[in-house]
């Protein structure tokens, strides 16, 4: 028990357990502060995840009609891009 002017402290094993935990969390974040700018690197851009994105788009819906109705795939594609831009 800690006592300071007229209050009385008293560290309990949740209060413990809290300052430890606080502590580590806040140590942590300052340690990795800069791999952040690392990590950021390796995430890739906005347009990177939309061309992949079609392009996998592209390659299902041609295994899906197949060979022989292929001459429809542009209008599918066209079709369904215009559904995804409304929304």
């Amino acid at each position: 028990m800690l006592q300071f002017w007229l209050f009385n402290f008293t560290l309990t094993n949740f209060a413990l357990y809290s300052l430890i935990g606080f502590t580590l969390i806040t140590s942590l974040h300052l340690a990795l502060k800069g791999l952040v700018q690392i990590i950021q690197k390796l995430i890739p851009s906005q347009w990177s995840i939309a061309l992949e994105s079609s392009l996998q788009a592209y390659a299902i819906v041609r295994e899906q009609i197949g060979l022989r109705n292929e001459i429809y795939l542009l209008l599918f594609i066209h079709y369904f891009s215009l559904l995804l831009l409304q929304i």
